[in-house]
């Protein structure tokens, strides 16, 4: 994704930052995505919420006294995730940069809905970097939603316009490209919202 992509999701997630809080605060149908990863960690982990946005993730494995550090595009959703989670450490940070963190400084790395605004001509730059910053035996979660392609979508759900960037995955694009970096897939699954239409293809994966 050009710089240009880049600075566009950051603008809308600092427009929307405030309502996207609101509106996913207390959802709970992902909590499975978060407990799957957590089994597999060993105690006192210290964890990478990549693409934390508003820390609602980052809040949650906080509260289970995991040490967290949550990295996000936006500004504004960091404002909120320091507010709201004060025990976890939150930053700035873009995905396809370097990451600011030296080799294997993680035990995990929690990527849910984050991959899905990385173009997939960009993926590699990021998976490469949470293998870097991931210990020998840690353990990566990823969640994208299955389908083909990307695209920018138009959305109102707050009531004004604003832009979004999604690529979509199948199954075996993102097995080619785990294998490619010797990550492990532990589990794999399709996930579907009841009464919802996407659906989530859903991985623990080991270094």
């Amino acid at each position: 994704m050009p710089n240009t992509d880049s600075e566009q999701n950051r603008n809308t997630y600092d427009k929307i930052a405030s309502d996207y809080y609101k509106d996913h605060k207390d959802d709970t149908w992902d909590n499975d995505f978060l407990e799957d990863f957590i089994k597999h960690l060993p105690l006192s982990s210290k964890i990478l919420d990549l693409g934390c946005g508003p820390g609602i993730e980052s809040k949650k494995m906080s509260d289970k006294d995991i040490d967290v550090c949550g990295m996000d595009l936006s500004p504004e959703l960091i404002k909120i995730a320091k507010e709201h989670t004060p025990k976890a450490t939150f930053i700035i940070g873009n995905m396809l940069e370097t990451f600011p963190f030296v080799n294997n400084s993680f035990d995990g790395v929690f990527a849910k809905a984050s991959l899905l605004h990385i173009p997939k001509d960009k993926i590699h730059l990021v998976i490469k970097e949470m293998a870097r910053v991931l210990k020998t035996g840690g353990i990566i979660h990823i969640a994208v939603k299955k389908g083909d392609g990307e695209h920018e979508v138009i959305e109102n759900d707050y009531g004004y316009e604003y832009k979004r960037f999604f690529s979509l995955w199948q199954p075996e694009e993102l097995s080619k490209i785990f294998q490619e970096f010797n990550l492990k897939i532990l589990s794999a699954e399709q996930w579907q919202n009841p009464g919802k239409k996407t659906i989530w293809l859903k991985y623990i994966l080991q270094k």
